[in-house]
């Protein structure tokens, strides 16, 4: 599973990230989070992105606060890179939390 998500946010996630559409982003999360193991998602980086999506007690997708800390069985740690123009950069980081909600 781990895999698959990394490949599936790989192509998903670069362009949005890269435009700041955090409608998109939130889109993309919410897909992501269908999956049963995986409670909440977030996006940031250095410079004050900060999109997070979590599963709530009622089963219902809703916003994380950037304080907000999941309690998790595991946790992934994604880089998001976009690829354009000759150039390469890892632009933002995706922590991915599965576990208990």
């Amino acid at each position: 599973m781990r895999h698959a998500l990394q490949q599936r946010l790989a192509l998903s996630l670069p362009h949005s990230v890269w435009q700041l559409d955090e409608t998109a982003m939130r889109q993309i999360l919410d897909a992501e989070l269908g999956w049963p193991a995986i409670h909440a998602i977030r996006l940031h980086d250095d410079a004050n992105l900060n999109v997070g999506r979590i599963r709530d007690e009622r089963n219902m997708l809703r916003d994380m606060a950037p304080s907000e800390r999941p309690t998790a069985d595991d946790l992934l740690t994604l880089p998001i890179v976009y690829q354009g123009k000759g150039n390469t950069r890892r632009c933002h980081r995706l922590p991915v939390t599965s576990g208990p909600a």
